[in-house]
C-alpha cells in the first residue's frame, strides 16, 4: 500500500508521524495550483480511465464526491477533486516511470 500526501500544511506532519511509524508515503509537492492540475488530467477522466466500485451498501460517498467533483472550482469543497488528481498524476507517473519528468 502506498500513502500519497501533499508535502504541505497538515501533510507535513502526517507525513512525520508516517515516516516515524516505518510507514512509507510518497510526498507529493506540487508545483501549480489546483485548476492546473486538474486540468491536466480531466483528459483520462473523459477517456473512461477512471471508474467508481459499486459496492452495495458502502457507497453513501459516492453522491457527495461525485457533488464535488462537478461543482469544481466553483463548489464549497475541494478536497475531495484534490486528493483524486494526485491520485491519478502518482498512477500515471508510476505507470511511466522514467519517462514522464513532470505530470502536474
Amino acid at each position: 500500500m502506498t500513502f500519497v500526501v501533499e508535502a504541505a500544511g497538515s501533510g507535513l506532519s502526517l507525513i512525520s508521524s508516517l515516516l516515524s511509524a516505518g510507514i512509507a508515503c510518497f510526498q507529493y509537492k506540487p508545483r501549480s495550483d489546483k485548476m492546473h492540475r486538474a486540468a491536466l488530467v480531466l483528459p483520462i477522466i473523459a477517456a473512461g480511465r477512471v471508474r467508481l466500485l459499486n459496492m452495495p451498501g458502502k457507497n453513501a460517498w459516492v453522491e457527495p464526491f461525485i457533488n464535488e467533483l462537478v461543482t469544481f472550482p466553483h463548489g464549497r469543497f475541494d478536497d475531495q477533486v484534490d486528493s483524486l488528481v494526485q491520485l491519478i498524476a502518482f498512477a500515471v507517473r508510476r505507470h511511466h516511470a522514467g519517462r514522464i519528468t513532470a505530470y502536474y
